[in-house]
């Protein structure tokens, strides 16, 4: 069972991700599956002999990727599919909830995605061999089923925490060349201007979001108002509604004001880190708030950006020739109030986006440094870039900076010492996995599961499977 939540997420991919969809368009006409049969029963849902196929194909494809030799794709695949239902089953019974507005925007960016590949509705029906609307539902049941499963597969792993005496322990079981590879990290420190957040700035953002809520009150829809304006991407495509959660997921100004609703109420203007928001409630269920929002941030004019690229340049200048300290520098010039409590040194606040400060450093590795890399990647420790325009940790306001590389961390066999938080991660993956594992043992047995006839002969690397 090792590698089954990888794989698992694989084959969901292969069910709504639009690049799969166009890998599957190119496959042969004889690798596509029309006629099926049942090959499994997993609770009151069947596997089909063409789901098995596909989810076969991309699994060979993904080994052949990878450079692996020697497994079973069918066993996979297979395997991977009956987890799946078993998930998906046992989140019915428990009656989890999913975002269903969510799903219906990936079912329809899915179809956009075929139509598109075949230029038209009806190459599209014709290559399903089903009408538009039988296809859309085929999507949405696929869909929903793997976001069933994701929910049950998190709700069984939740909790799932360890203490540093548990990650030594885990760490001196572990063979040495079975410890992981740290990649390169980065320390570094910045000195950012924002834009100008002046009054006047503010009443133009605060003037369109009043046009807008006056406008939601008078019966315009909120979810076109937030695809069109909302500047958070993310949930604007989802006209601005977010997943629901409790309020401590939301920053406080957003929490307070959605206490202070009813569902159906419209708040007045919101103000928080990111920017002024006007928030719909949609419904409580227990602790759980369901809301959309449309958000608008103060942005730069471009005379203020050069000012502040211009600005920014002339410091760099100083504290490279040596007329002004890079702290001073930092103390009079710098606008983000975290760095600058620490000499300019970035804090990595990737993780406490998802509410995890025991996992807070001041290293980041490549791929969480954003634009911010393009301009680090070139500089020797205690070295600084020129002024660049980039985007804060949220991906969300515009700012203008330089940075100065503090410290380059060479890649390295992680030690208990300098990579305990990966090293916890680790050891929580391996917690989460022996805990579902059990889970699946229990539930493969208390479920009603039938393999058919030849694929009953399948090896499984659960042997549960076959009862």
């Amino acid at each position: 069972m090792k590698f089954i939540g990888y794989i698992l997420a694989v084959a969901v991919c292969a069910c709504h991700c639009p690049a799969v969809a166009q890998q599957i368009d190119q496959w042969p006409a004889s690798q596509r599956y029309v006629a099926d049969e049942v090959v499994a029963v997993v609770g009151s849902s069947m596997v089909l002999l063409s789901d098995l196929r596909m989810a076969e194909d991309y699994i060979k494809q993904s080994y052949i990727e990878r450079g692996y030799t020697g497994a079973d794709p069918e066993a996979e695949a297979l395997e991977t599919i009956l987890v799946q239902k078993l998930l998906a089953s046992q989140a019915a019974i428990d009656s989890l909830t999913i975002n269903t507005s969510q799903v219906d925007d990936q079912v329809e960016a899915q179809l956009d995605a075929y139509v598109r590949s075949k230029g038209s509705v009806k190459a599209v029906e014709d290559y399903f061999n089903r009408p538009i609307f039988s296809v859309r539902d085929h999507l949405r049941r696929r869909l929903t089923e793997s976001e069933m499963a994701r929910a049950m597969k998190n709700k069984v792993e939740e909790g799932a925490t360890v203490t540093p005496s548990e990650v030594l322990k885990f760490v001196r079981r572990l063979p040495k060349d079975s410890l992981p590879m740290v990649p390169e990290q980065y320390v570094y420190a910045q000195v950012v201007k924002y834009p100008k957040n002046d009054d006047d700035a503010k009443l133009n953002v605060k003037e369109q979001l009043l046009s807008l809520r006056d406008r939601i009150l008078k019966g315009t829809s909120f979810s076109a108002l937030a695809r069109m304006y909302s500047e958070d991407y993310a949930s604007a495509s989802r006209g601005g509604e977010m997943d629901p959660q409790s309020k401590d997921g939301f920053v406080s100004p957003f929490a307070e004001a959605l206490e202070a609703l009813k569902p159906g109420q419209v708040s007045e203007i919101v103000e928080t880190e990111f920017g002024y928001h006007i928030i719909e409630l949609l419904d409580v269920d227990g602790d759980l708030y369901h809301c959309r929002h449309i958000l608008m941030r103060v942005r730069f004019d471009p005379e203020d950006r050069e000012r502040a690229l211009t600005l920014l340049d002339s410091v760099v200048h100083k504290v490279r020739v040596d007329s002004l300290s890079f702290d001073d520098a930092v103390k009079r010039f710098s606008d983000d109030v975290k760095s600058k409590q620490s000499g300019g040194v970035v804090a990595n606040s990737t993780y406490d986006m998802y509410n995890i400060p025991r996992l807070k450093t001041n290293r980041f590795f490549r791929d969480e440094l954003g634009i911010d890399y393009e301009y680090l990647r070139g500089l020797q420790p205690g070295q600084m870039s020129d002024a660049f325009e980039s985007i804060d940790q949220t991906n969300m306001n515009e700012l203008v900076k330089f940075v100065k590389l503090v410290e380059l961390i060479p890649a390295h066999v992680a030690t208990f010492d300098d990579d305990y938080t990966q090293l916890e991660d680790l050891a929580v993956s391996v917690k989460k996995q022996e805990i579902f594992d059990r889970w699946l043992d229990k539930k493969i047995d208390e479920m009603y599961v039938r393999i058919e006839a030849p694929y009953d002969k399948i090896k499984l690397s659960n042997p549960r499977w076959n009862k």
